[in-house]
């Protein structure tokens, strides 16, 4: 069985395939984060973290293409949901560039 269950299985293949596949298609350049588990038992670390040091929202994440804006001391600055684009990160990531 697939270990990597969250958002329903959406993506089955393994990062091999997932690479070579964004690349033929589109022509990626950059190298793909490995697969991992951001809800459940087995979250990875980092969204441990990101998940329990949120100001805005602790819960899981709901779907792919969550967003969280973290400043330069490592703090949560806020979390954008699937339904956000990364485009209203723009003037939050101008003011922390400010400061």
């Amino acid at each position: 069985m697939w270990r990597y269950a969250s958002f329903g299985s959406q993506e089955p293949w393994d990062e091999r395939t997932i690479s070579e596949f964004c690349q033929a298609t589109y022509s990626i350049k950059f190298l793909l984060l490995s697969k991992v588990d951001v809800n459940g038992e087995n979250t990875h670390p980092v969204y441990k973290f990101l998940k329990s040091n949120n100001p805005n929202d602790s819960g899981n994440i709901k779907w792919n293409f969550e967003k969280f804006l973290v400043d330069r001391n490592g703090n949560i600055v806020m979390r954008k949901y699937t339904q956000d684009t990364p485009d209203s990160l723009e003037s939050p990531i101008k003011r922390l560039l400010e400061v």
